[in-house]
């Protein structure tokens, strides 16, 4: 009886191990089943005015959103949208109206629609259809361009080559090593260009005001790129926030009394869980550069390292779940209720502001890793007793 027990419970823990490593192994794919049938693959976020989404193939179809934020490799947008949007991709294909501003990056981008505000793209190959409509401003990088539409307002644009297919209304900025107006081009502003060569403009092209051609003999600088810089970075933030909730909500879901548990008990046991995970994440680190001098050792500190890095990923999923329960705890003062869903999305938006506020924003976050670090290291000790025994 005994022993089928032991079986039980070793099957039950493998079970969860299992689980685990999905989690993060297909984070994004796994929580993309709850919405597929207008998002496709995504792990998504939605409140009120914002729309977020992460995964690998994701169309974007309704026309109901307002501010839309989304990152992955094949991405396509064929529902109009209310505000802002913003992407980050490998092969992106935009399709319907823009009212707001609209930031994308990728290898290869396409844009065949209207934009109401600002358009801001950067992207290995840029193409940008006749039906881009650009009411605002225009600021594109890129190694190939091909800019087919309109901007009513001023632009700038760096790239290896540019071609000029569509219509130029206001003043603006070219950097390039090639720049080519086609037949087809209507160029009503004044055109600051520099480059290695002069423009090399096709007949027909309608040239209404000044290109002002200035050699450089050296690579163009992309100028500007601190500020698109800035936004990749922007952009992987969200990603890696979009990331960390859709593990840590499917973490929730999938061992709701477990994790629960283990939160409570870590939470009521906060310095003590701190020390151990401080002491966890010396050791093992030492442990493994002692087993790698040795030859008998190598494999063992292999494996050692990879554990080492699940522990550390499962902390980090495990550190927004503790920062739900304090937010509980704190809120739930008299009428104390179980941890949901609620306080877990919260808990990850604190988590990610906390690291925003200089240095002690850095070590409160590090000090909630390490907590976080210790409650899970003693919860796999645990269970890995439970089958030895």
């Amino acid at each position: 009886m005994y022993f089928a027990k032991g079986r039980f419970v070793k099957k039950q823990i493998m079970k969860k191990l299992l689980l685990i490593s999905i989690l993060f192994i297909f984070p994004l794919i796994s929580f993309a089943a709850i919405k597929t049938e207008k998002y496709q693959e995504g792990a998504f976020f939605e409140t009120k005015n914002n729309f977020y989404i992460a995964g690998n193939m994701i169309n974007i179809s309704e026309d109901k959103l307002k501010d839309v934020f989304a990152v992955g490799n094949m991405i396509s947008v064929t529902g109009n949208i209310g505000e802002d949007l913003s992407i980050a991709g490998s092969n992106v294909n935009i399709t319907s109206k823009i009212e707001g501003d609209l930031r994308v990056g990728g290898a290869n981008i396409n844009i065949n629609a209207p934009v109401k505000g600002d358009l801001m793209v950067f992207g290995g190959q840029i193409e940008l259809s006749p039906s881009t409509v650009i009411s605002g401003d225009l600021v594109a990088m890129g190694g190939l361009l091909n800019f087919s539409g309109l901007v009513n307002e001023n632009f700038k644009i760096c790239g290896d080559e540019v071609r000029i297919l569509g219509t130029l209304n206001k003043d603006g900025e070219i950097r390039a090593k090639r720049l080519i107006i086609g037949a087809k081009a209507v160029i009503n502003g004044k055109i600051n260009y520099y480059g290695n060569e002069e423009a090399v403009i096709s007949e027909g092209a309608k040239i209404n005001n000044e290109i002002i051609f200035t050699k450089t003999e050296k690579p163009i600088k992309k100028e500007g790129f601190p500020f698109i810089f800035a936004g990749i970075f922007g952009i992987v933030k969200i990603f890696k926030f979009l990331t960390v909730l859709a593990a840590s909500l499917l973490l929730f879901f999938l061992m709701k009394k477990s994790v629960i548990k283990i939160a409570e008990k870590t939470a009521n046991s906060f310095w003590k869980n701190l020390l151990r995970g401080f002491i966890t994440a010396v050791i093992i680190p030492v442990a493994i550069i002692i087993l790698f001098i040795t030859i008998i050792g190598l494999l063992i500190g292999l494996f050692g390292a990879i554990f080492y890095a699940i522990l550390i990923l499962l902390a980090k999923i495990f550190a927004v779940i503790l920062v739900a329960q304090l937010l509980n705890l704190f809120f739930q003062r008299k009428n104390k209720k179980p941890l949901n869903w609620i306080m877990v999305v919260l808990g990850a938006v604190i988590l990610e502001l906390i690291v925003l506020i200089p240095i002690i924003g850095w070590i409160a976050s590090l000090i909630i890793f390490l907590a976080a670090f210790g409650a899970i290291s003693e919860t796999i000790y645990l269970q890995f007793k439970a089958i030895t025994e």
